[in-house]
């Protein structure tokens, strides 16, 4: 496998967690379409709607993962250090430490 194909899937994974996030904690995909093509044409040329309830720190994770441009997006090292997993770990941490 080429080096800018592991880059690419790389980029893709990123983006593909994001989406799950966001679905597992809206209830919805980020972007739905009846035909493959319309829901391209939206992730490639829509926004993201995030409800007003959605929290700040998440959705700001969230949005630096969903960026269109892959070279601009959070990398998997860059995304364990947002603040978000950082306090995310610290609650885990906290809890088996805990009981």
């Amino acid at each position: 496998m080429s080096l800018v194909r592991s880059c690419y899937i790389a980029w893709l994974c990123v983006r593909a967690l994001a989406c799950i996030l966001y679905e597992l904690y809206i209830g919805e995909p980020p972007f739905f379409a009846d035909g493959l093509y319309k829901l391209i044409d939206m992730v490639v040329h829509n926004p993201v709607r995030w409800p007003n309830e959605f929290p700040p720190l998440l959705r700001d994770f969230l949005e630096r993962l969903l960026i269109k441009d892959p070279r601009t997006r959070l990398t998997w090292p860059e995304l364990l250090d947002h603040e978000y997993i950082s306090d995310l770990v610290q609650g885990v941490l906290r809890n088996r430490i805990c009981k």
